[in-house]
């Protein structure tokens, strides 16, 4: 289990937030910045 949270926090940390959408969310996620859309799955 902690390699899938270090995994997550490294991929957060490093600005791959698309990469860790498409790895660790759900279909069907929209991904937000102050109110815009900058990613969905």
């Amino acid at each position: 289990m902690k390699k899938l949270i270090d995994d997550f926090i490294e991929l957060n940390t490093t600005g791959q937030v698309l990469e860790l959408c498409e790895k660790y969310y759900a279909d069907n996620v929209l991904m937000l910045s102050n109110g815009d859309v900058f990613g969905n799955r």
